[in-house]
């Protein structure tokens, strides 16, 4: 679970309102980060990268390998949170997205430990 002191929607961001929203699942993290400005696309990629990472969850613990399950999954799902104001970076190269990631989860308070892997 993540506590975090999120950013209205752009449209409202002239309002300078803020919330406390907790995240417990991925469906949260999206619905987060459409809240942000994430396109239809973006949230589509997240998902399918998503997919990917729960097959490779499966694995590892049929390996009984210890992690943190949930935070890899989102970890996973906030992952290209930058590609909000970048994105053209989803079908394309570049990595502006990435500091620009990094101040969406500054502007938040997200968990250190999951900012350092996402």
């Amino acid at each position: 679970m993540l506590q975090i002191n999120n950013l209205v929607h752009k449209k409202a961001a002239s309002d300078k309102k803020s919330e406390s929203v907790t995240i417990k699942t991925k469906e949260g993290a999206y619905v987060l980060l459409m809240r942000l400005g994430a396109t239809k696309r973006l949230i589509t990629h997240l998902q399918l990268v998503g997919e990917a990472a729960e097959s490779l969850i499966i694995i590892l613990k049929q390996l009984s390998v210890p992690f943190d399950d949930n935070f890899v999954t989102l970890g996973v799902a906030i992952h290209d949170a930058g590609k909000i104001a970048f994105p053209g970076e989803l079908d394309g190269s570049g990595s502006s997205h990435e500091p620009e990631g990094e101040n969406y989860y500054l502007k938040t308070e997200w968990n250190q430990k999951l900012l350092d892997v996402a």
